[in-house]
């Protein structure tokens, strides 16, 4: 017999006719032997309902309601009751193609590692779709390999819904509460646990529903600064444990505060109070001593970079205020 995956849902406030194409896409997969396992957390009465009516229409659904915990921790309660011998995750707004959990789970028992791996397409509200850069062929790597790819963030991105675990990896893992960008916080920890290694579909079997007030596709100054925050995290890990890979974790931080400095489109929405506050520790970022043995060895952004830091005063009180005002107005 197959044995038993246990897939969590964190779910919080989603309109009805998402949550059921979510929910009915993980009780349609071609894999059967399923756990589904859905933590309401906190969600308003009618999404609260709609988890009762799914949760009574399969008997393989265990549903829990909680109070407000954040997805983190809703997250961490799922995988605190999970029985399954293998964890998968979906966003409770994604869907997936019905033979997704088949073949994470064919690739990863016949490969023999501990992490299996599917590709994506990101689903607009439209209709469109687009296809991410990834995998042209089935790809195995073993856990350095997977290392240097997670901190490359091309192929292989921080989100735990493309991906079949085995337990035992979250034996010592869980997420943090109240972090953003939660998943780049665990990522990094379960490849580094993985020793046999990670196995790479090149078929894209996840479907990633871009909406318009989701953190990832939020492009203020704030979440960048937040993410780059979870980078920091990620780099104090690599440089204790992986020391010979800190440097792509250190280009990704620059990256990151460049970008955002940049971008018109980040500093939208915000007061000038926050515009300059943000704007003051990404520059912090670029002005640390260690920023620029780095930033010689990236010539895509080493011009920006010398261009930031030669008008980082008046170039920031006044320029880019300026064209901030334009922006929004």
């Amino acid at each position: 017999m197959d044995d038993l995956i246990s897939v969590i849902i964190p779910v919080y406030n989603v309109d009805r006719d998402i949550l059921d194409k979510c929910i009915n896409s993980i009780i349609n997969q071609t894999y059967k032997n399923l756990e589904i396992i859905m933590i309401d957390d906190g969600s308003v009465l009618e999404c609260a309902e709609e988890c009762d009516r799914l949760a009574e229409a399969d008997s393989r659904i265990v549903l829990v309601h909680q109070e407000n915990k954040g997805i983190s921790g809703a997250t961490n309660a799922g995988i605190n009751i999970a029985k399954g011998k293998y964890i998968g995750f979906s966003d409770c707004d994604d869907f997936m193609d019905p033979e997704m959990f088949e073949v994470l789970y064919k690739n990863l028992i016949e490969n023999d590692v501990d992490i299996s791996m599917v590709g994506y397409k990101t689903v607009y509200p439209d209709g469109k779709v687009k296809l991410r850069d990834y995998y042209k062929q089935d790809t195995k790597l073993n856990r350095d390999e997977a290392m240097r790819e997670l901190l490359d963030n091309k192929n292989i991105i921080s989100v735990v819904w493309n991906k079949l675990f085995r337990r035992e990896l979250w034996e010592n893992i869980r997420f943090t509460e109240g972090a953003w960008f939660e998943d780049c916080v665990v990522m990094h920890q379960l490849f580094y646990v993985a020793q046999r290694g990670v196995y790479c579909s090149k078929e894209r079997f996840y479907n990633y529903y871009q909406r318009k007030d989701s953190v990832m596709n939020s492009r203020q100054l704030v979440n960048v600064e937040r993410e780059i925050r979870s980078w920091e995290n990620r780099l104090a890990f690599v440089k204790e444990n992986m020391p010979e890979l800190s440097v792509k974790a250190e280009e990704k931080i620059i990256k990151l505060a460049i970008k955002g400095l940049l971008n018109p489109e980040f500093h939208k929405g915000i007061t000038k109070q926050e515009y300059i506050n943000n704007t003051e520790k990404l520059v912090s970022i670029l002005l640390d001593s260690t920023t620029k043995g780095k930033i010689d060895e990236m010539p895509k952004y080493a011009a920006d970079y010398e261009f930031l830091l030669k008008y980082k005063y008046s170039f920031f009180a006044k320029n880019m205020y300026k064209l901030k005002k334009k922006v929004l107005s």
